[in-house]
């Protein structure tokens, strides 16, 4: 049996909001202005199909570099352009986001919710050649360690990306930061 979406809401992808895409049937046609939305929309119902494939979201989150020949940037750098960003103050940087799908039919995907948070911190160890174990992570609180301790600390950054698939009868979710018990 062959599984197809009849209906796929883009709630919030990229510069897509609430974009919603009815009685689909076989469309093999997408068209419109340049700068429209249509590879915007491809590249969601490639997420959408495969949620929880890491490769997947970061081929898609570079795939644009490789049309236009850009100089490649990080791939943290490109994943943060799949999501939706809240207005930003010119000269802002973008540290957070969330990507919204639902769809009905007989796939067995219903909806998908994504999270990115954008994590800079500083890492206290106790010798120069422990940084890969770091024994804390400083807060501003603590800005008499970071001066007294030059050699023992540098800065890290990182990502939390959550994802969450709702199937039609389970819920799976692939979260990359440990969840705090209640």
């Amino acid at each position: 049996m062959t599984k197809s979406l009849e209906n796929i809401t883009i709630h919030q992808f990229r510069g897509l909001r609430e974009l919603e895409l009815k009685n689909l049937g076989q469309i093999n046609l997408l068209v419109g202005i340049n700068n429209s939305g249509k590879t915007s929309v491809l590249e969601a119902l490639s997420i959408y199909c495969h949620p929880l494939d890491l490769k997947v979201w970061l081929n898609t989150a570079r795939q644009r570099e490789q049309e236009y020949r850009v100089s490649r940037t990080p791939y943290l750098d490109s994943l943060q352009w799949l999501f939706t960003h809240e207005a930003m103050i010119e000269q802002e940087q973008l540290n957070d986001g969330v990507i919204s799908i639902t769809g009905n039919g007989s796939f067995k995907v219903q909806k998908i919710e994504a999270i990115y948070e954008e994590l800079e911190g500083i890492i206290l160890t106790d010798s120069p050649e422990d940084k890969l174990n770091p024994n804390e992570i400083i807060s501003e609180e603590n800005e008499d360690l970071i001066d007294n301790n030059e050699e023992l600390w540098e800065t890290r950054k990182g990502i939390n990306l959550s994802i969450t698939v709702f199937l039609a009868e389970e819920q799976l979710s692939l979260i990359n930061y440990p969840q705090k018990s209640p």
